[in-house]
């Protein structure tokens, strides 16, 4: 398992996603203290498929919780996980962009 962290640890997003091509939601919380946020988005961006999504959402966490800090020692007490925007922004993904594919070109 500690090999399995630190090769995700050491992931590289710029050149794993220019190899994705079916259609992909990235979400990222502003306090992600996990991921480099902005860093991410600009590789998803700078991968220029028409059906990839990327955004940063204020305030949230990498459990997507609201949070002060980000801080894992936070997790316990900044609540639920899963908050409004991130359920929004999935569900609308879901509903809006995913239907209007032609799933045998992504295969």
């Amino acid at each position: 398992m500690e090999w399995e962290v630190r090769e995700l640890l050491m992931s590289h997003t710029a050149s794993e996603v220019r190899e994705v091509n079916s259609p992909t939601l990235a979400i990222w919380g502003a306090r992600d203290r996990h991921v480099d946020a902005e860093q991410e988005l600009s590789a998803f961006i700078d991968s220029k498929h028409t059906h990839h999504r990327g955004m940063i959402i204020p305030g949230l966490n990498h459990l997507f919780q609201r949070s002060k800090l980000g801080r894992i020692e936070d997790y316990p007490s900044d609540g639920p996980t899963m908050q409004d925007p991130a359920i929004e922004l999935i569900t609308d993904w879901i509903l809006n962009d995913t239907d209007l594919l032609d799933l045998e070109t992504y295969g």
